[in-house]
């Protein structure tokens, strides 16, 4: 918007007051008010009837400079920073009992348990991806359904799902699927994402 303060270009930057009274309108009219400081807005359909109105919306000046400046930067407002944590694993060996299991029928009393995954050709992410991601999907579902573990949670523990160094398509795809089923599911799974994939690790985790 231009008008006031020197004719200044200026951007839409808080908005209070935001009702929608109708939907389906194709063409509007809208009447810009002053408002503090801000300005209110008041839209209308082509028959003057409301479809929308804002009680305030500030504005804040900028430069042309300023614009080209963030068409052309190439880092994110946000980003994630990575802080390596030791993880101090002696002694919990001895204390939980792993396992490796294929499914849940085959699981005895332990504290934990480890998934085998099925062989694929290494190169081939798509058929990796379905295959990892179809047999974590079975995995989710039969916890879920299995009474014997209502009260529990499942840790599962991935590697290279979460950005980072050596990011790694196919656990990222099973990171999504687990994040979906805790949404349903809440309290019932816990997701860690591990660099390396030792069982030290998995019995620090679930420790």
């Amino acid at each position: 918007l231009v008008g006031g303060q020197g004719d200044v270009p200026r951007l839409p930057f808080a908005w209070s007051g935001v009702s929608l009274h109708a939907v389906g309108a194709s063409v509007l009219r809208v009447r810009i008010a002053s408002a503090g400081s801000g300005v209110s807005l008041v839209l209308a359909d082509v028959a003057g009837e409301p479809v929308a109105s804002v009680d305030s919306l500030v504005l804040r000046p900028v430069s042309a400079e300023q614009v080209r400046a963030a068409g052309t930067a190439s880092d994110a407002l946000f980003r994630v920073e990575w802080s390596k944590l030791r993880l101090d694993v002696s002694g919990t060996d001895s204390a939980l009992k792993v396992g490796s299991v294929t499914d849940w029928s085959a699981l005895g009393v332990l504290d934990a348990v480890s998934f085998a995954e099925s062989a694929s050709e290494p190169g081939d992410v798509v058929s990796r991806t379905h295959e990892v991601a179809g047999h974590a999907l079975r995995l989710v579902q039969e916890w879920v359904a299995d009474e014997r573990f209502a009260d529990e949670r499942l840790v599962l523990v991935t590697s290279g799902a979460v950005f980072c160094k050596s990011p790694d398509p196919v656990q990222a795809a099973v990171w999504g699927l687990v994040r979906a089923a805790e949404t349903e599911n809440p309290g019932r799974f816990v997701l860690v994402d591990v660099e390396g994939a030792d069982e030290s690790v998995l019995s620090a985790v679930v420790a």
